[in-house]
């Protein structure tokens, strides 16, 4: 009899990709606490990080933990609103005008090559004595 057994050392015409696996979406959910106490006592999986936000003062609590489900301490963070302190800020002036600066480049090139020439100075002096 003949039976057919394909030979295990030839290669392959096919090419074999791995199967497409589309990335996951992660949705970042605001997680609500009433404080402190709270954001302690939250439960977060192993390898994990989730940031809560306390619904009664300004503050952001970022709770982690590692491989092994072992908790990371806790950052907590202030936050405040900074609207109004933006607009006082946009009004003032803090434009320099081409001539401010090119002023200030000579004044600085000017200091720089009247230290080079003291500098100078100072061990053609040294190198005389």
């Amino acid at each position: 009899m003949n039976q057919y057994y394909p030979n295990q050392f030839q290669p392959s015409n096919r090419l074999q990709f791995p199967a497409y696996q589309p990335p996951i979406q992660q949705t970042e959910q605001l997680h609500w606490v009433e404080n402190q106490a709270q954001a302690e006592a939250y439960m977060v999986g192993a390898g994990n990080t989730v940031t809560l936000w306390d619904s009664k003062q300004n503050r952001i609590y970022v709770k982690s933990t590692n491989e092994q489900g072992i908790p990371v301490p806790m950052a907590i963070y202030e936050y405040k609103d900074i609207t109004n302190d933006v607009t006082k800020e946009s009004t003032g002036n803090n434009y320099v005008t081409a001539d401010q600066i090119e002023e200030l480049v000579s004044k600085a090139i000017d200091r720089h090559y009247e230290k080079r020439r003291e500098e100078r100075a100072a061990k053609r002096g040294e190198s005389n004595e």
